[in-house]
């Protein structure tokens, strides 16, 4: 493999992101999927509710929760235990913020148990407001923003 095919190869990696748990935590190291998968598919859910639009979507250990039961360590670079989602939103204004805030944490705390994601907490920030004929927000929080404390909200 040349440097170019090389390149790419890490590329494609640090897009995906980490491997966060899935599926029944017992026995140790049931499921893995990749970070940018979960991130596209909640992305979607979240924009179902009207006037809201996802900003960011960030994904971090929910260091607060119990142990799942995982008995083993894992591989190295994968995630275990449960897991924290915290957002950042646009909404239009059309209802009251915190309604609107509110719903989209239900949407995405519904479709992460729809994936048999381990989330324990849905923080949601609003970060402004949006017009639907205003240009679709640029999603950021990929691999390099993961990780850190919650800005605001709770689950």
């Amino acid at each position: 493999m040349g440097v170019r095919g090389l390149t790419e190869t890490v590329r494609e990696q640090v897009r995906m992101g980490r491997l966060l748990p899935f599926g029944d935590p017992v026995p140790a190291g049931t499921g893995w999927i990749a970070e940018g998968a979960v991130r596209e598919l909640l992305t979607g859910d979240a924009d179902t509710v009207p006037g809201g639009r996802l900003s960011r979507l960030r994904f971090s250990p929910d260091t607060t929760a119990p142990p799942l039961g995982r008995g083993e360590r894992p591989a190295a670079g994968l995630t275990t235990g449960t897991v924290r989602l915290e957002a950042v939103v646009l909404l239009s204004g059309e209802e009251p913020l915190p309604d609107a805030a509110d719903r989209v944490r239900s949407a995405l705390a519904a479709g992460a148990r729809a994936l048999s994601l381990p989330v324990t907490i849905v923080d949601v920030r609003v970060d402004g407001l949006w017009a639907p004929g205003d240009p679709e927000p640029a999603e950021s929080g990929g691999p390099a923003e993961s990780g850190g404390p919650a800005e605001s909200g709770n689950g």
